[in-house]
């Protein structure tokens, strides 16, 4: 029997090592959703596509001569 205690306090410890990464994989997961969200945007609104993309070249023709 102390051979079974020991291998399940093993297996807890192994969970729970393996289980502390959730935090970056969560925000990771945010992230994809609000870049998607910000793609669908873009895409269904080609006024602030266009908005957005004149600003840049507005700007970029101003940093570069």
């Amino acid at each position: 029997m102390p051979a079974l205690n020991q291998f399940k306090l093993y297996i807890e410890e192994l969970k729970r090592k393996l289980s502390g990464g959730e935090t970056g994989q969560t925000m990771v997961e945010y992230v994809m959703l609000i870049v998607l969200v910000a793609l669908a945007v873009f895409l269904a609104s080609p006024s602030i596509t266009s908005a957005i993309m004149g600003v840049f070249t507005r700007t970029s023709s101003v940093l570069i001569p």
